[in-house]
């Protein structure tokens, strides 16, 4: 059933009263602020069974709705939207719904703990950094500069790890053009507990995992379409930005190792947004993530370990001390004057 109230004070009244699975809540009230009923859904006891909330916002309100999802909500859309936004809405919601039931059922809470090993000296420095933020559940962050080797070891990793050189899971085995680095061959990666999941999902090479899945899909099968567990529609009708979050919200299930290649590639800076809460909510299920980025939104993640690549060698910062926020903290408190000194001749 469907119910539609106006007011801050009907709303909080009719969750009091009732169970939701879905709530679209605008992010102003004629008697309040739809942040304030998010935070008495937060405030309920944490037996209560809570609904999802989805922000209904307009152009004008994006940091409310940026503020909302920092505070727990679910997702977001801005008016005017569709139909269309709406279904998808509804598809992504019932797609988390699902794979939280098949987390809680699988969860295992156990430490994890990831050595890198290899021979020559630089392996070795990459071992002994990814060693001490290894033991720990944290997001790790690869950052550094074009050409200082992100993506090289992310791939290795992610090779080693038995994955995909192109993305997707360990059952992925297309090959577009075998080009990945042979690092991978001199790399040994020895575990206390497996990753009841996983993802290896570069920007780059989306369109091959998409292409993948399609051609499987298209051949003769007695299961169900491979396309269901990202959605339901194919990543080829999606734009880029949306297919890779589609990836991220319906594929990833959590008890699960992701590593991501540059995903800011795909991504507008509120989708980035709407990526680190996924990320939040699967770090809390027990996930951990291995990225390469430039996005300083990205190094931002709360409590995330970062390993900045430069001809220095390889050290571990604070996302401030990076290069990368620096750069851009430099351009944004003064644009005009970084172009004008920039473009002058």
């Amino acid at each position: 059933s469907v119910l539609s109230v106006e007011t801050r004070k009907a709303a909080e009244t009719a969750l009091s009263k009732d169970v939701f699975d879905l709530v679209f809540l605008s992010s102003h009230l004629s008697d309040g602020e739809g942040k304030d009923v998010l935070k008495y859904l937060n405030d309920l006891p944490a037996v209560t069974i809570k609904p999802l909330v989805v922000i209904v916002s307009g152009f004008n309100s994006v940091p409310s709705a940026v503020e909302a999802i920092k505070a727990g909500a679910f997702d977001y859309i801005l008016k005017p939207f569709s139909l269309q936004e709406i279904e998808g809405v509804l598809k992504k919601a019932e797609a988390y719904r699902q794979l939280k039931e098949v987390n809680q059922f699988f969860s295992v809470h156990k430490d994890a703990d990831t050595e890198l090993l290899g021979e020559s000296d630089a392996i070795q420095r990459i071992r002994e950094l990814i060693r001490k933020v290894a033991p720990t559940a944290a997001t790790v962050l690869i950052t550094g500069e074009n050409g200082t080797g992100k993506s090289t070891l992310l791939e290795a990793i992610a090779v080693a790890s038995g994955f995909n050189a192109e993305g997707g899971t360990k059952n992925f085995d297309f090959s577009t053009n075998a080009t990945h680095s042979e690092l991978y061959r001199h790399l040994t990666l020895s575990r206390r507990a497996y990753a009841r999941d996983g993802f290896f999902l570069r920007a780059e090479s989306l369109y091959n995992v998409a292409t993948n899945i399609d051609e499987l899909d298209a051949a003769p099968s007695f299961g169900r379409p491979l396309i269901d567990s990202y959605g339901g529609v194919s990543l080829h009708r999606q734009s880029h930005g949306e297919s890779f979050l589609a990836v991220v919200q319906n594929r990833f299930g959590g008890n699960g190792l992701y590593i991501l290649d540059e995903p800011e590639a795909a991504l507008s800076p509120m989708r980035i947004l709407t990526l680190i809460a996924a990320i939040h909510r699967l770090v809390r299920q027990n996930s951990q993530f291995i990225i390469a980025t430039h996005s300083p939104m990205l190094m931002a993640i709360p409590d995330a370990q970062i390993l900045e690549l430069s001809e220095a060698g390889i050290r571990r910062v604070d996302y401030r001390d990076t290069a990368h926020f620096q750069t851009m903290k430099y351009f944004l408190n003064n644009p005009e004057g970084v172009l004008n000194e920039l473009l002058r001749t």
